[in-house]
């Protein structure tokens, strides 16, 4: 007992005494951990706003959307008046969707999708109303000239309730209609639209002047659940140029998105959390080499390798814990930035979601992501011999220690590929990202050196020569031959992506990071080259210190 109070005592006190570098490795595990807890919530927002009321999303439990150049007419309708008569299916609607547009007081166009629909849509839920009051329903708003319009068109159209605006669709039809009420896209009513009601739209002249004749893009049913597949059957048969959607059809179309977009998240915080694994191993290497003669104190005292393997670890587990804590923390407050992003980038509206097992998974990815990284450094620590400490001189790098190391390294991978495993929740995926990041990391490193060998070799000039405009015309060259590679390497990898299988993504992520990394070095370079040519009008005293910053 009274030993581990030692080896409490002594890691508290060595992780204080650490300074910058006991705060470095913190940093390093609190970023890592940022990133997965903060991903890991926004996936869990996804997959609510998504998979949640997925009913209500499709709009009934069977959905027809006509996919032929000739819209479903009136006509086509009278086969569902039959099965509702039948007590085949419950209930239908029908609505027309296009694309329209209306011009800003500016004169600027908005463009968004308009929505003609029946004096019973929807059949199902209702739009989030947030003015004049939530308390609305849309089969109350939606009639005469009233319509019921998105909050970011209104928004981009600088219009509120009460106010009028003409819509203009692509068919010469315009239509003046009055806002009655706001809604928030969400659900079922996720893209910026403008709903209006079907006889107003009807009523409006083409470019003849005279109706265009009903059409519909989409209808709507409800159908009893013991009749639900049995009627799909039917509709195909009878809608055979149609494409008809159920509820499950949905289901799976949805968790596959849903699927690709918490992978892809997860893979960039596995990602930012490998390197903030490496500099955990540089932190602890740095901190570990300064106290080789308090190593060699212990061991000489009578403390064994295996208990130095204790001691150190413990201290490693206090950085993984504290780190673990204050990016969870972090994690916390930057899900709402990245779900802003999110909602921007695939259109969604998802709410906020505070998972406690995300939570408490944070701390825990902190400690065990320490003491994997930390371990190598802390092995190596304790190989020190007090006696090449005390006679202060270098011992030699022994055939059994390169053997050591890389045995060591090869546990670390495939421990840490069972910690992504764990994250990721895909075994092959987690062998792909771990080795592959390992990759991406080795050639950023490489690119990186590179780069600052070639920036250091820049002239600094006292007046113009055409020797710079070789430079500059090399640094063009570069960044040329550096889209180009960037452009053979991501265009076909987003190919490969698009069919979402779990190999195509992470070629995306390895292939593609590989050729952004480069676009960004050709860059970083042409950028150094122009600011070194533009320093010859500098006055000299900046001359020298851009030269001594350069090499």
């Amino acid at each position: 007992m009274a030993r581990w109070r030692m080896y409490w005592a002594y890691a508290t006190r060595s992780l204080i005494r650490a300074g910058q570098r006991g705060v470095l490795a913190i940093f390093c595990v609190a970023v890592g951990v940022m990133a997965i807890v903060a991903l890991q919530l926004v996936g869990i927002s996804v997959n609510q706003a998504i998979l949640t009321n997925i009913v209500e999303a499709n709009g009934g439990d069977i959905r027809i959307i006509s996919l032929s150049l000739l819209p479903l007419r009136t006509s086509d309708l009278m086969y569902l008046d039959g099965l509702r008569g039948n007590g085949h299916i419950t209930d239908y609607t029908a609505y027309f969707e296009a694309e329209g547009d209306a011009s800003t007081p500016a004169g600027d166009d908005v463009t968004f999708t308009l929505l003609s629909v029946a004096p019973n849509y929807p059949l199902l839920g209702d739009a989030n109303f947030v003015a004049p009051t939530r308390d609305l329903h849309l089969r109350s708003v939606v009639h005469g000239q009233n319509a019921a319009v998105s909050q970011d068109v209104a928004s981009q159209l600088h219009l509120g309730v009460g106010d009028a605006m003409l819509v203009k669709l692509r068919d010469g039809r315009n239509v003046s209609v009055t806002i009655a009420a706001l809604f928030q896209s969400g659900g079922a009513f996720a893209t910026r639209e403008v709903i209006i009601a079907q006889d107003l739209l009807n009523a409006a002249p083409g470019l003849n002047g005279q109706p265009i004749t009903p059409t519909y893009s989409t209808v709507l049913l409800t159908v009893p659940a013991a009749q639900v597949d049995g009627v799909a059957a039917d509709l195909k048969k009878h809608y055979s140029n149609e494409r008809i959607i159920t509820v499950a059809d949905l289901l799976r179309q949805r968790q596959q998105q849903v699927d690709e977009i918490r992978l892809f998240l997860r893979l960039v915080g596995l990602l930012a959390l490998f390197i903030g694994g490496i500099g955990i191993v540089n932190t602890m290497q740095v901190l570990l080499r300064r106290r080789t003669i308090e190593i060699a104190v212990l061991k000489t005292s009578g403390y064994r390798q295996a208990d130095l393997i204790v001691l150190f670890g413990l201290e490693a587990g206090l950085i993984g814990l504290v780190g673990g804590v204050v990016g969870t923390l972090a994690g916390l407050a930057a899900s709402n930035l990245v779900r802003a992003v999110v909602e921007r980038t695939f259109f969604l509206h998802l709410p906020i979601v505070i998972d406690r097992g995300t939570l408490l998974s944070g701390v825990l990815v902190g400690v065990a992501t320490a003491g994997i990284f930390g371990l190598l450094p802390i092995v190596q620590a304790s190989r020190v011999r007090p006696l090449a400490v005390l006679r202060e001189y270098a011992e030699g790098v022994a055939t059994t220690s390169r053997a050591t190391n890389a045995a060591l390294l090869v546990g670390l991978s495939l421990l840490f590929v069972l910690l992504a495993a764990t994250i990721m929740g895909n075994p092959l995926f987690a062998v792909l990202a771990v080795y592959g990041g390992a990759l991406l990391v080795s050639l950023l490193g490489l690119g990186i050196g590179v780069l600052i060998a070639a920036i250091a070799r820049l002239p600094i000039y006292e007046r113009p020569t055409p020797r710079m405009l070789l430079w500059l015309a090399g640094a063009g060259a570069v960044l040329a031959v550096g889209s180009g590679v960037a452009a053979a390497l991501v265009i076909p990898s987003t190919a490969i992506a698009a069919g979402g299988n779990v190999l195509g993504l992470a070629l995306f992520v390895i292939v593609g990071g590989a050729g952004l990394m480069v676009l960004s070095l050709s860059f970083v370079y042409a950028v150094a080259t122009t600011l070194n040519a533009l320093a010859m009008f500098a006055p000299r005293a900046w001359k020298t210190a851009i030269m001594l910053d350069y090499r």
